[in-house]
């Protein structure tokens, strides 16, 4: 707890004196809606860089790092799954002088989902990925703190063969990867 309190006390420091607040970094609650939604949120920690402002619209790229989980009882057996996901993108932030408060933004990124399955038998990891799109908007509190919104969506690509006496077959779908974050962030 001391370390925590320690990095937010020197975050808000730097933030004190930062002239332009390019970056800034945001913890947040996960949750997942759509074909996930058994898993559980856990944390979002997120990091944001502003590279370049053309006109109302800041560009920058970002990235977000999730965990969820799921545990549940199969009979005797106890299963644990969960989801590492990183979410690297670029983004275009509204930075709009009427509503200077109030910061509307958008990305596009790829993401990355390492899956672990652990049972009283056996481990099985699998990784996946694909395009994310995402929508949210920042309200500043303050110079430096900020609340936020956003909405993930990821199409996940899947195989799956089923064996059967005469040939496999071998079906392709995907899996909608869908998770609503709400957080606090400061900038710095």
């Amino acid at each position: 707890m001391k370390k925590i309190i320690s990095l937010l006390v020197l975050l808000f420091s730097i933030g004190s004196f930062a002239q332009d607040k390019n970056v800034s970094a945001t913890i947040a609650f996960p949750m997942t809606v759509g074909d996930y939604e058994d898993f559980n949120g856990i944390v979002d920690l997120g990091l944001q860089v502003r590279f370049t402002k053309l006109g109302v619209v800041n560009l920058g790229g970002s990235m977000d790092v999730n965990y969820l989980q799921n545990n549940y009882n199969l009979g005797t057996f106890s299963i644990k799954e969960s989801a590492l996901i990183l979410q690297p993108r670029v983004f275009g932030e509204l930075s709009i002088p009427s509503i200077q408060k109030f910061r509307p933004y958008f990305g596009v990124g790829y993401t990355l989902v390492n899956f672990t399955f652990k049972s009283d038998a056996l481990i099985e990891k699998d990784n996946k990925g694909g395009l994310n799109l995402n929508l949210g908007a920042a309200f500043d509190l303050t110079d430096n703190f900020f609340v936020h919104i956003q909405y993930d969506t990821t199409k996940i690509p899947y195989k799956q063969t089923i064996e059967n006496s005469e040939n496999d077959l071998v079906v392709s779908y995907d899996r909608s990867l869908d998770l609503l974050k709400i957080g606090v962030g400061i900038r710095f």
